[in-house]
C-alpha cells in the first residue's frame, strides 16, 4: 500500500470535517441543529475533498505503481471514513438526545467513496499514456 496515496484518499474528508467542526458549537434554537449543520457542511465538502483526492492520486501516479495500486491505496484512506462516521453518530446520539442520526452512519460516506471513485476515472481516462508526454509529439531544437 502506498502511503501517499492513502493520506490523499483520507485528507479527502478529514480536511472538511476539521472544517466543519466549528459549525458544531453554533448556538442553537432547538437541541440537534448545529450537529446537524456539522454533519451537512461535512458531508458536502466531504464529497468534493474526495473528488479531488482522486484527482490527485490519479494524476500522481508514477513510474512505480500500477493504477490499480494508486487506486486501492487511495480508497483505503477514503474508507476510513465509515470509522469517523460511526464515530461521529455514536458522539451525537449520546450528547444530542432529539437527533437521531443512527439510520445515516452507514451511508454517509457512500457519496465520499464514489466521489474519489469519479476523480480518479476522470483522470485515469483522460491521461496520455507514459506519464502524459508523448515523445512523438518532441521535436529536436537544432
Amino acid at each position: 500500500m502506498n502511503r501517499r496515496t492513502f493520506r490523499l484518499g483520507a485528507l479527502g474528508w478529514i480536511a472538511p470535517g476539521i472544517v466543519a467542526l466549528p459549525f458544531a458549537a453554533m448556538s442553537e434554537a432547538a437541541g440537534g441543529e448545529s450537529a446537524l449543520v456539522a454533519i451537512i457542511v461535512w458531508w458536502g465538502l466531504g464529497v468534493v475533498g474526495c473528488v479531488v483526492a482522486g484527482v490527485m492520486v490519479g494524476a500522481g501516479i508514477g513510474a512505480k505503481g500500477t493504477v490499480a495500486d494508486a487506486f486501492w491505496s487511495g480508497l483505503a484512506g477514503v474508507s476510513t471514513a465509515w470509522i469517523a462516521a460511526v464515530a461521529v453518530t455514536v458522539a451525537i446520539d449520546t450528547f444530542v438526545r432529539v437527533l437521531d442520526t443512527s439510520a445515516l452512519t452507514f451511508l454517509l460516506p457512500v457519496p465520499f467513496v464514489l466521489g474519489y471513485g469519479v476523480g480518479f476515472a476522470f483522470v485515469v481516462l483522460f491521461r496520455k499514456p507514459g506519464g502524459g508526454h508523448d515523445r512523438s509529439e518532441r521535436r529536436r531544437i537544432a
